[in-house]
This record gives structure tokens, C-alpha cells and sequence, in this order.
């Protein structure tokens, strides 16, 4: 979990609680410190996410220079409790070392991109193309949000 805290911003908004990571770093030498791993690690191995962890309130903030009439002029703003997002954090870090992911999993594993996945598909489909009745997506990608294709 220490780990998990190096990694965070004490920039970083707080949840409903209030609690943020400044606030957890400033405890660190505390016997709160402890008991606060503690409660997170004996949560996490019983597979249990405490209801306060999983809590949040969303904001919208008015993006600059816009007329605010529509919701794209909005910026939404999602604090989530602090001490929930550790132990995400925990989870996240562990969960490749574990062997549970398929080993082509990209998305949020550390080391691994958008960019190396499409390389992937465009190596597999100029491979597919020099073999017999083998049939290509053609996929043209305008944004992570947008796939367009054909066959």
C-alpha cells in the first residue's frame, strides 16, 4: 500500500470524506498508519470494499469560453474517497503479477499501450493477407472512441 501512496498527489482532491492523500501521507509515522494498512489489507483479502470506499460526487465544472448550454461545455469532476482509490491502487498493482489477465489484456496494465495493441492488429492482418481464404477487417481508428470497418 506504500507503494500504491508513493504514487499518488497530494494535489489531489478528496472524496465525500474529506480525507485526502495529504492528509494519509501526514500519518504515515502515526500508529494510524497501522491500523489504517491494516483495515485496507484485511479488506482486500476478504474481498470486501468497504460501502464509505466506494462513494462519490460528481461535479461539473464549466469548461472556459463556452456557452454552458450543453452538457459537452461541461467538465465532469468525479472525487472518489481516497482511501478506496488505495486500495484500488493495491489491486491494480498486483492484478498482472497474478495470471489472471489474458495476455493480451491492455487496457490498464503498466507496460502495456493502445498504440502496442494496434501494432498487434496490423502485424496479425498483413500476415492473414498473404494466406489463403483468410479475410480482413479493414479498421480505420479516428479517435478511442470512434472504430469504424468493412469487410
Amino acid at each position: 500500500m506504500l507503494k500504491a501512496l508513493a504514487g499518488t498527489s497530494c494535489r489531489s482532491a478528496p472524496g465525500t470524506d474529506g480525507i485526502g492523500y495529504k492528509l494519509i501521507k501526514r500519518v504515515l509515522d502515526l500508529e494510524l498508519e497501522r491500523d489504517l494498512i491494516k483495515e485496507v489489507a484485511e479488506n482486500l483479502v476478504n474481498g470486501n470494499i468497504q460501502k464509505e470506499w466506494q462513494h462519490s460526487k460528481v461535479f461539473m465544472i464549466p469548461k472556459p469560453g463556452k456557452d454552458h448550454s450543453k452538457s459537452k461545455d461541461y467538465r465532469p469532476i468525479n472525487l472518489i474517497n481516497c482511501i478506496g482509490k488505495l486500495g484500488d491502487k493495491v489491486v491494480a498493482d498486483k492484478l498482472p503479477e497474478s495470471g489472471l489477465l489474458h495476455r493480451h489484456q491492455f487496457g490498464s496494465v503498466k507496460g502495456r499501450s493502445a498504440t502496442e495493441a494496434a501494432l498487434r492488429v496490423v502485424t496479425r492482418a498483413q500476415r492473414c493477407m498473404g494466406a489463403e481464404g483468410c479475410k480482413v477487417i479493414r479498421c480505420r481508428m479516428d479517435s478511442f472512441t470512434t472504430l469504424r470497418y468493412s469487410l
